[in-house]
């Protein structure tokens, strides 16, 4: 078997063994050093579809490996309480809340994700005051009953971050540091909350829902 036959036949092995991997960063890897193969063997045959395709198909590997690179290095990061979430502002929207404005009230649908730019938000059930750069709003997404497990309520005025369910749910599949500083968040507040107020976390029952909602009225 002739030499440039031997590269193609190991450009296509690259890349069946690349496929075959389960975890993302050694396919891309293979992907990567597959796409260089072929692009060699298309050179050394002289057909310039086959190196036209493999150079095109290169660069998506590449970029998609630095992406996984740069998730892992936030995770690691999360994992080590150093994530930043300066960038999160990029995604979300301001709003601006007057003194004693209530952001959400406990037994709500969740349609946000709050971020704090500045000023202070009152946990009203559990007494506890959150500030800037800390987010809050995450733990209705993840219950059954898809509803505010407490009441936040401004303290003085306040500029508060948004970012829609749809979009949050999103981020928390696409960016694994993300997903994983959140994890954390909603673990401890759980478990701190649980602890410390138990009966603040209990949902409403089908007839305190319904006083509730005659006391709106």
């Amino acid at each position: 078997m002739a030499g440039v036959e031997v590269l193609g036949w190991i450009a296509a092995a690259l890349t069946v063994a690349a496929l075959a991997l389960k975890t993302m960063v050694p396919l891309r890897i293979g992907l990567t050093v597959a796409s260089v193969a072929f692009i060699a063997y298309g050179a050394a045959i002289g057909s310039i579809l086959l190196v036209a395709v493999f150079a095109a198909i290169l660069p998506f590997n590449l970029y998609r490996l630095y992406q996984l690179r740069t998730w892992q290095r936030a995770a690691e990061e999360a994992r080590g309480g150093e994530f930043s979430l300066d960038w999160i502002r990029a995604v979300m929207r301001p709003v601006k809340f007057a003194d004693r404005e209530l952001v959400f009230r406990k037994g709500d649908p969740p349609h946000y994700l709050y971020y704090i730019k500045s000023g202070a938000v009152l946990l009203e059930e559990i007494g506890v005051t959150l500030g800037p750069d800390e987010i809050l709003g995450e733990i209705a997404f993840f219950t059954d009953a898809k509803e505010r497990t407490l009441t936040a309520r401004c303290v003085g005025k306040c500029e508060i971050m948004v970012i829609r369910e749809s979009d949050y749910m999103r981020l928390h599949e696409q960016n694994p540091a993300f997903a994983l500083y959140i994890m954390r968040l909603l673990a401890s507040r759980l478990l701190e909350g649980m602890d410390m107020h138990p009966d603040a976390y209990r949902p409403y029952t089908p007839l305190e829902r319904k006083r509730r909602e005659e006391a709106a009225e």
